[in-house]
């Protein structure tokens, strides 16, 4: 069986995207190592210039991140200056089993993310 264990973002300049992710997760990451790589735990940030990586740019994950409150969040996230944020979308019966808000951004690496509030289970 496979668990989820961790992701990382792939980022052309750390000091930048440290700044972008600790004002989104609203807290500081737990590690770094040079201009490398940096971490909150199991969400990484890889600056992919450090080893001279070729990186075809292009999103094939949405990583969905999950709150209590989904207006306060597209709120505070507006503020972040995403490249693009959708407005907040609902679902309802019968398209989803339960209430299901969410809205998309993108951030500066043109990374798409998934901020969702939902009640499937407890939170």
């Amino acid at each position: 069986m496979l668990k989820t264990e961790a992701f990382y973002i792939l980022v052309d300049n750390l000091d930048e995207a440290i700044r972008f992710y600790e004002n989104l997760f609203e807290k500081k990451i737990s590690h770094r190592s040079k201009n490398r790589w940096a971490d909150f735990g199991n969400v990484g940030l890889y600056n992919y210039t450090f080893d001279g990586e070729k990186v075809k740019k292009g999103n094939n994950v949405i990583p969905e991140l999950r709150t209590k409150d989904v207006e306060f969040e597209y709120k505070r996230i507006k503020k972040l200056k995403p490249k693009y944020i959708s407005k907040i979308v609902v679902l309802d019966k019968p398209v989803v089993a339960a209430l299901y808000k969410y809205f998309q951004f993108e951030d500066k690496w043109g990374n798409v993310w998934e901020v969702c509030e939902h009640y499937y289970d407890k939170f």
